[in-house]
């Protein structure tokens, strides 16, 4: 759809030479509907020229700029139609989808009679339901139409609305892909954090369990050693007890040779004894035979 919307002092539209609609100060648009049109569309933009703001704040002018309209008086561009109680009005042009081949124009991107009538109508209709019926105001559809105009400023605008929609649709669009690539880069950050924290997790895990483990180990070398000093100590405790029985209880060998040694110095004493007993029998015999000699001498 294509709006060319116009800030008049006046305006109407003549059909064989008479008025069939005329406005005082308000906004003229020529309305054409492309082939690809449809009815939210031209709702939304039924309701959009009306909040337009082409005109200042009136309270704020001179008489003189009141007189003129003129919005860069103090201001500027504040108020529009509803603002100002102004009225509309509106012709169809399917002409403003022209394109030319040549010399000459081709319309092939405008819509059809009967949809555009339509859409035309919808759209009058939308006006006259966020405004004032009265001061809604249109021309013949299909009609050879005289549109006179007296533009105030001039202010003309031309608004694309396809264009206007799909500028609308592609910022959004791109707002999407932005929000997308951040909560994306969000996304990843946070993964990236986690797998960091995690990889840290596992690596205090790791260093724990292999701490665990060495004080594990040590905990049993510890007790590895110390059973082995008691195993030592007792070894040595069963040994030296064992010692001492074995002190206590003579070898057979040894038995024997302490046997046998009493038994050789039992036969020296006896010997001794029985030398020192001949020995004195010699001398008492000497003695005796001594004293015989000596009587019988």
């Amino acid at each position: 759809m294509r709006l060319i919307i116009q800030r008049v002092l006046e305006a109407g539209v003549k059909v064989n030479g008479e008025f069939i609609s005329k406005i005082g100060p308000g906004i003229c648009i020529l309305i054409g509907l492309h082939r690809g049109d449809n009815a939210e569309l031209v709702d939304k933009w039924a309701e959009k020229a009306l909040k337009l703001k082409l005109w200042p704040e009136m309270e704020s002018l001179t008489e003189e700029q009141k007189e003129t309209n003129n919005p860069k008086g103090k201001g500027g561009w504040k108020t529009g139609v509803l603002d100002n109680n102004y009225e509309v009005l509106v012709v169809s042009n399917f002409t403003l989808y022209g394109v030319l081949k040549g010399n000459k124009p081709d319309f092939h991107d405008s819509m059809n009679a009967d949809e555009a009538r339509d859409l035309y109508n919808r759209f009058m209709a939308k006006m006259q339901q966020h405004y004032k019926k009265e001061k809604i105001q249109g021309g013949q559809f299909q009609a050879y139409m005289n549109i006179h105009i007296v533009n105030d400023g001039p202010v003309t605008l031309c608004i694309d609305a396809d264009e206007c929609n799909n500028m609308k649709h592609n910022q959004q669009k791109e707002q999407q892909q932005q929000n997308d690539k951040a909560n994306n880069q969000d996304k990843a950050e946070g993964e990236k954090k986690e797998k960091q924290e995690k990889k840290q997790n596992n690596n205090a895990e790791q260093k724990n369990k292999q701490h665990g483990g060495e004080n594990k180990q040590k905990a049993q070398g510890e007790n590895k050693q110390k059973n082995q000093g008691e195993n030592k100590q007792k070894q040595h405790g069963e040994q030296k007890q064992k010692n001492q029985q074995n002190d206590q209880k003579p070898k057979p060998q040894a038995e024997q040779k302490q046997k046998t040694q009493q038994t050789e110095n039992a036969q020296k004493k006896q010997k001794t004894i029985y030398e020192e007993k001949v020995d004195d029998n010699s001398v008492k015999a000497e003695q005796k035979e001594s004293e015989e000699k000596q009587q019988q001498e």
